[in-house]
């Protein structure tokens, strides 16, 4: 089965997540009968105490995804397509035929490894409508680009993160064309290296080369990068990629590089290695240990922001807002299969009871949704559930359970309390403030 992965980053208004992602997954859709969406998440937060363990856990978890990916395929009953890294929690996707066996599949499957915190959910979405949602758009495609080339100069020893003279490859239609956008690179200092014509080129046939000094980063390249991408796709043309001149070891290093496919499609023209804007296919072995070592995790959505708001259901299946609602609310996250957070739900019915929470509205979003639950039923708050169990955690930036977000009545986060962190304060406390 030919795979061609991609590893980009997409950032909302929330939080920033990591996208591993088969763009050759959609040809399975129409012949396989696979209709079925499955996710299998994997709650990452504090899973690892030092290192070492952090490597280990890191392989098993390649080793989880390797092996639930060879059992889907070598059965035909399904396809794993991709995952989403974000800052507590792995998410695994496959799409299959029959989502009541592939969750059996999955669950014997974990049996062989570690007690991890997971949750196994399955939806019909015969149009792969969510598969769809995760395509990367062009610049994300582009910054891909640009992290796997500072990955790989990084690889090889070359410094990055200094100024560097950085040379970019523009292609154009017409001769008009490129003498325009050849005057605006001027005025903002670019050096111009080189001009031809391509009489071999189908469509983009002029070719400009030009230079300037930046700082060899991701951040600095990706912003570059789009500059001059929107500047000529304007003027009808376009970006071709960028490079540096290499010294001479880096040279050789770097057409061993190439030969070896690390890097494919770099153009070692006019002694720069120029990136053709495209996307990095490599073997999934590859990106997955790309993305091995999570950084530390962003805290929860920060006091003085504005409570995002959102409709969820409650237990009796009404419509329930999370701010913006004129009254004071105290928000509350838990992992409804574990046991200590279980336990907190008593801790909440308490609260519950306080003279300060009779103009206080409490709202316990759980996770995963566990219908008709006993303990719901001894409980006096409201308990919410989201549809798909993460838009309001990621909302929120949720890293840990429980933890109780504080809600004004002008709509504002004025608290957070999260379980278990030095410092924290009584969420009576917290509350008896509210009014």
């Amino acid at each position: 089965m030919e795979r061609n992965w991609i590893l980009f980053q997409r950032s909302s208004e929330n939080e920033q997540i990591h996208i591993f992602l088969d763009l050759h997954g959609k040809q399975h859709m129409t012949s396989s009968g696979y209709s079925q969406l499955l996710f299998l998440f994997i709650n990452t937060y504090h899973i690892a105490e030092n290192e070492e363990q952090a490597k280990r856990i890191q392989k098993e978890l390649n080793e989880i995804e390797e092996k639930l990916e060879q059992i889907f395929e070598a059965s035909g009953t399904g396809i794993f397509v991709g995952r989403i890294d974000s800052a507590a929690r792995l998410e695994f996707i496959f799409y299959v035929q029959d989502g009541s066996t592939a969750k059996s599949v999955i669950l014997n499957t974990l049996e062989g490894y570690r007690s991890y915190r997971h949750y196994v959910q399955v939806r019909e979405d015969g149009d792969w409508d969510f598969y769809t949602s995760l395509l990367p758009s062009q610049e994300e495609k582009m910054f891909a680009r640009n992290s796997q080339i500072v990955r790989s100069l990084q690889y090889e020893g070359y410094k990055t993160g200094v100024s560097q003279r950085v040379h970019h490859q523009l292609g154009f239609v017409s001769k008009q064309e490129l003498d325009e956008v050849k005057e605006k690179l001027m005025s903002l200092d670019y050096r111009v290296e080189h001009i031809e014509n391509d009489p071999q080129g189908v469509s983009h046939k002029h070719k400009l080369h030009v230079s300037h000094h930046l700082v060899l980063s991701e951040p600095v390249l990706n912003e570059t990068t789009k500059v001059l991408y929107d500047m000529i796709s304007g003027a009808g043309g376009r970006y071709e990629g960028w490079g540096i001149i290499p010294q001479e070891k880096a040279v050789r290093k770097w057409k061993k590089l190439v030969n070896q496919a690390r890097i494919p499609a770099m153009l070692l023209g006019f002694a720069v290695i120029c990136g053709a804007i495209g996307l990095v296919t490599v073997d999934s072995k590859t990106v997955r240990q790309s993305m091995a070592g999570k950084q530390e995790l962003p805290p929860p959505l920060a006091v003085g922001k504005k409570a995002p708001i959102i409709k969820l259901r409650d237990q009796n299946n009404n419509i329930v807002q999370i701010g913006g609602t004129g009254h004071p609310q105290m928000l509350h996250f838990c992992d409804a299969s574990m046991e200590p957070c279980r336990k907190d739900f008593m801790n909440l019915q308490d609260l519950a009871k306080q003279e300060a929470a009779a103009q206080v509205q409490i709202i316990s979003v759980c996770f995963p949704h566990v219908t008709h639950d006993p303990l719901e039923q001894q409980l006096s708050f409201t308990i919410a559930h989201d549809k798909d169990g993460l838009d309001t955690i990621h909302a929120y930036k949720v890293r840990s359970y429980p933890v109780t977000f504080f809600i004004n009545s002008s709509g504002m986060i004025v608290d957070v309390v999260e379980a278990g962190k030095p410092g924290q304060h009584d969420r009576s406390i917290a509350l008896q403030n509210l009014n």
